[in-house]
């Protein structure tokens, strides 16, 4: 078995802005062109930002994510160029010889150009010509101008082979259904379902019974592609021999309010920039906590699957996820049973989503006792289905105490000083509530199929 390093790839950069809130303007450069001047751009009634985070590609790929500090008349070219240097120069550097690339000595403001001889240009090229066909699974509920922008955002990704699955799961209204009839008359690329029944899983699961393409992708209503986030997805599955499940990166779309770096501050949803591999063999991470620790590995927001194996595992637990007592945690089991079940999960952070945190403190309070709740009831629907990993739960005991509540583990050492311990002491809330709710789930779940097995023997 092969330990590999933890810490690096899986912790997000930190927030070093200092405890005293303003709002953090989200953008992106790729240094194949010139570095441009970064404005200090309106922010609601303030004048305008005064902090930046920048994320900075290189030959289609993210590199790292650099903070900045906006002066009132902007951060020059060349200022830019130096921040990025001091922050991920030697990430720069890294990317370059891998390509085969000299390496540099400094960025100025005309960036590193466009080599025709790039490396890794020749694996993304193969995949747009004779990559295998994707099924994009997007299930929503009410929320028509959302799943209207989700889409518009998969249809222009720089990957041909894809379907769009719009799973609509038990709408009180047609609403989703005429907005997505009304944009997209005549593309043939997207399909609508309704699923009547609530629940998260079950709409993904409705997805994975239409979904023609042999991998299929899962993303939230809300988000936002980079172009070339399903042809990076595609490329994840090529990184091993026994790859069931690729994960990307989530970005946050905006940072305007405090509760939204509070979520970041949290741990939000990007686990880093370096590339992994994990299953239970050669590529262990240097986890004590692994492999219950799924949720450190990518999030439902965006990951995806090879449908064969997605449909061998029997699809998502409909007793987790939205719309059940748990309330989430159907990600968290879809990655565990992938890797228990021999497979191996790719984390390719060049697979890149941007999720809108909520703004306000409520929703966060609510998302909190979600996480907790989630995260219990994942772990009660893992040692129901198998006893025998109660004795290694117990004795990861202790180390899942101190992650939870020593201020140096990686899940509380980006926390600043002003954030909130409630929103701690509400997740250990949800924590203690998840397994009885996935017990109540299961219950219902099991009591459904059973009814469904009677009735089916009274009508031949």
């Amino acid at each position: 078995m092969k330990l590999l390093p933890g810490d690096a790839p899986l912790d997000s950069v930190p927030f070093l802005f200092g405890d005293v809130f303003a709002p953090v303007c989200i953008t992106e450069v790729d240094l194949a062109e010139p570095i441009p001047l970064l404005r200090p751009s309106p922010s609601g009634e303030s004048d305008g930002y005064s902090r930046a985070l920048s994320l900075v590609w290189v030959h289609d790929h993210p590199i790292g994510l650099v903070q900045l500090a906006i002066p009132p008349g902007g951060l020059n070219a060349e200022q830019y160029a130096r921040q990025i240097w001091r922050q991920i120069g030697d990430a720069i550097n890294t990317h370059l010889t891998r390509d085969g690339l000299p390496s540099l000595r400094g960025l100025t403001a005309a960036g590193i150009g466009q080599p025709g001889n790039a490396g890794c240009w020749a694996a993304l090229d193969a995949a747009r010509a004779s990559g295998p066909r994707v099924s994009v699974v997007i299930p929503t509920r009410n929320r028509p101008d959302q799943i209207v922008a989700c889409i518009t955002s998969v249809l222009r990704q720089d990957y041909p082979a894809h379907e769009i699955i719009v799973a609509d799961n038990g709408p009180c209204s047609s609403e989703t259904q005429d907005a997505v009839a009304r944009n997209f008359d005549g593309e043939l690329r997207v399909r609508y379902v309704r699923e009547e029944v609530g629940g998260t899983s079950r709409a993904r699961n409705r997805g994975i019974q239409l979904a023609q393409g042999d991998i299929i992708a899962f993303c939230d209503d809300d988000v936002r592609h980079d172009r070339r986030w399903l042809l990076h997805l595609v490329l994840g599955f090529g990184m091993g021999d026994r790859v069931g499940c690729v994960t990307g990166l989530v970005l946050p779309h905006e940072l305007e309010t405090e509760p939204q770096v509070w979520l970041e501050q949290y741990g939000g949803y990007s686990k880093g920039f370096v590339q992994q591999i994990y299953d239970l063999d050669e590529h262990v991470p240097q986890d004590r906590l692994f492999p219950f620790t799924t949720g450190r590995l990518g999030t439902g927001a965006n990951m995806a699957f090879r449908t064969q194996i997605l449909r061998s595992l029997g699809g998502f637990d409909i007793a987790l996820g939205g719309g059940s007592p748990a309330i989430g945690g159907e990600d968290l089991a879809m990655s565990f049973q992938i890797i228990a079940a021999g497979f191996q999960l790719v984390y390719q952070p060049a697979a890149v989503v941007y999720h809108p945190h909520y703004r306000d403190y409520a929703a966060l309070r609510r998302q909190m006792y979600g996480y907790g709740k989630g995260l219990t009831a994942y772990l009660t629907k893992c040692l129901i289905d198998n006893p025998r990993l109660g004795i290694d739960m117990l004795r990861k005991l202790p180390f899942g105490l101190d992650y939870l509540f020593s201020p140096r583990s990686r899940k509380n050492r980006r926390k600043s000083p002003n954030y909130p311990r409630e929103l701690t002491m509400i997740e250990l809330k949800g924590m203690m509530d998840g397994p009885f709710a996935y017990v109540r789930g299961r219950w219902a779940r099991d009591r459904g199929r059973a009814t469904s097995t009677i009735l089916a023997q009274s009508h031949p």
